[in-house]
C-alpha cells in the first residue's frame, strides 16, 4: 500500500511538473514558476550567470545538466527560500573553464531544503561544491561530488600566529555553517585529478611562501624558512561555526582522496559508517565541538592522523564579563568507538611528514596552553590494524616491514587524564610504543 502511494504521489508530480524545455532559457523556466515543479530533460542546459531561486517549494528535478559559462559566480544559488528541493540534477561548468573562485550549489537562509541525487562536477574551487549557510532542517543526500579542488594561496598574513601565506591545494566538498538539524547521508565525495604526492608537489610548488593580502610579518607559528609541510588544505565534509551549529548527522558517505575528510567544529553531531581512504587527516573534531558521537567508521590510508580531538583557539569557558556574555565553548563529552583504522601513514602525501615523527591513529591533543582542556571523553571497542604486520610481496618474497606511525594513541600529558576512558580497544604498537601515556588506569 504504501508504494503504490509513493507512486501515485510521484506520477502526479510529474504529470503536473513544468517543463524547462517550454521556455526558452532555463532562467525564464525558473523565473516563471515560483513555487512549482521544474523538470529538466536529459540534456545540457547552458547558463551565463547564476541560477537563482528565491520562491518558497520551488523543486528543479530531473537529469539535466546545467552547464555554467561564467568562472566568477556559483552556478545555482538558493536564498531565503523554504522547502526547496534540487533532486538529479548535475551541476557542472564549460570544459576550460573549471577554475572558479566560487561554489557549485548555494543555499543560504533555508529551511527544510533537500538536495538529493545531484552531482557537482568540476568546481575546481578553493570554497565548496555544495555549501550550506543557516540552515535548519535540510538534508544533502546521495550527492555524487567529483574533482573539486583547486591550487591557490592559502592566505594567513591576517592572523598575527601565522603572519604568512603559501601555495596550496584548496576546496571543500560539503561546507555547513551557522545550520541546525542538518543530516549529510550517503553522498560520495571524491578528487580524481588532484593528489598530494611528490610531482603535485614539485609542478606547483606547493608550501612556498608567497605574497598575501597582508606584507609577510610571520608570527609564532611561522616555519623558519620559505616552505610549509600545511599545503594541503580542504575537506571533503567541514561542518563549522562551532557556537552555532549543531544536531548534525553525518552518516554513510564515501570520501576519497581528500585533505581532511570530515572537520568537524559543532555540537551535538553524530558521524557514523562514513568510509574515508587516502586522506592527510581522516576525521578532525575541535574549536569547540561537545558532545559529538564517532562510530562505526572505517578510516584507511592516511599520512598523519586517523582522528584528531582537540580543543582550539575558539573555545573558551563561559565568559560573563563579555558583551553580551558568552557560554562556553568547549570540545568535550564526547565518544570515539568502533572505529576501524588501516593503513596509518599510507596516504598520497607521506613524503611530506614522514620524517615529522607525528604519525598517530588517534591523537587527543592541546593548540595552546591556555584552551579549556579536552574532557570526558570515551575512546572504546577501536581497532588500529597494522597493516605491516601481514607482509608485502617484494620480487616474489614476503617482506616484513615495521608501521609507519609512531603511537596508536596518543593524549597530551597537560590534560587530566582522569577525565578519559578508554577500554576495550585493540592497538598494536608503533614505531615508539602503543601510547605515550600508560593506559591501565583510564579504564
Amino acid at each position: 500500500m504504501l508504494y503504490l502511494i509513493q507512486s501515485i504521489l510521484l506520477f502526479a508530480e510529474v504529470t503536473s511538473a513544468v517543463h524547462a524545455d517550454a521556455y526558452p532559457s532555463l532562467h525564464a523556466a525558473v523565473d516563471a514558476n515560483p513555487g512549482r515543479v521544474i523538470q529538466l530533460s536529459d540534456r545540457d542546459y547552458a547558463i551565463d550567470r547564476s541560477l537563482i531561486i528565491t520562491a518558497d517549494r520551488t523543486a528543479l528535478v530531473g537529469p539535466g545538466r546545467v552547464v555554467m559559462s561564467q568562472q566568477s559566480d556559483s552556478i545555482v544559488r538558493i536564498e531565503e527560500a523554504d522547502d526547496v528541493r534540487i533532486e538529479g540534477v548535475t551541476l557542472t561548468r564549460t570544459e576550460g573553464k573549471e577554475e572558479t573562485t566560487e561554489d557549485g550549489l548555494r543555499a543560504t537562509a533555508c529551511r527544510g531544503l533537500t538536495v538529493r541525487f545531484v552531482k557537482v562536477v568540476n568546481n575546481h574551487s578553493p570554497s565548496a561544491s555544495i555549501r550550506g549557510h543557516r540552515l535548519d532542517e535540510a538534508r544533502i543526500e546521495g550527492c555524487d561530488i567529483t574533482n573539486y579542488k583547486a591550487i591557490g594561496v592559502e592566505d594567513r598574513t591576517d592572523n598575527a600566529e601565522y603572519g604568512f601565506a603559501f601555495k596550496a591545494i584548496l576546496g571543500d566538498g560539503i561546507t555547513l555553517t551557522e545550520s541546525q538539524y542538518v543530516t549529510i547521508t550517503n553522498n560520495r565525495i571524491v578528487e580524481e585529478r588532484l593528489v598530494a604526492d611528490e610531482e603535485t608537489m614539485r609542478e606547483h610548488k606547493l608550501g612556498t611562501l608567497t605574497e598575501g593580502r597582508k606584507s609577510l610579518k610571520k608570527g609564532r607559528l611561522a616555519p623558519a624558512g620559505d616552505y610549509t609541510p600545511l599545503w594541503h588544505q580542504g575537506s571533503a565534509i567541514v561542518v563549522t561555526s562551532p557556537e552555532v551549529t549543531r544536531h548534525i548527522v553525518i552518516t554513510g558517505n564515501v570520501i576519497i582522496n581528500a585533505a581532511q575528510g570530515v572537520d568537524i567544529h559543532a555540537d551535538q553531531v553524530i558521524f557514523s559508517s562514513n568510509a574515508i581512504d587516502r586522506a592527510l587527516i581522516g576525521i578532525k573534531s575541535m574549536h569547540g565541538s561537545r558532545n559529538v558521537v564517532i562510530t562505526g567508521n572505517n578510516v584507511s590510508r592516511v599520512s598523519l592522523w586517523g582522528l584528531l580531538m582537540m580543543a582550539g583557539s575558539s573555545t573558551h569557558e563561559v565568559q560573563e564579563q563579555a558583551t553580551p556574555p558568552r557560554e562556553a565553548n568547549v570540545t568535550a563529552g564526547n565518544i570515539i568507538t568502533s572505529n576501524v583504522f588501516s593503513g596509518i601513514g599510507y596516504g598520497p602525501d607521506w613524503h611530506n611528514w614522514a620524517a615529522s615523527g607525528s604519525c598517530r591513529a588517534i591523537t587527543i591533543d592541546i593548540e595552546d596552553g591556555d584552551d579549556p582542556p579536552t574532557r570526558d571523553v570515551i575512546i572504546a571497542n577501536n581497532l588500529v590494524y597494522d597493516d605491516d604486520a601481514d607482509g608485502k610481496l617484494e620480487r616474489g618474497k614476503k617482506v616484513v616491514a615495521g608501521p609507519r606511525y609512531e603511537y596508536a594513541l596518543t593524549i597530551d600529558t597537560r590534560l587530566d587524564l582522569k577525565r578519559f576512558r578508554i577500554i576495550g580497544n585493540i592497538f598494536p604498537p608503533g614505531k615508539q610504543g602503543i601510547s605515550n601515556i600508560p593506559l591501565e588506569n583510564l579504564k
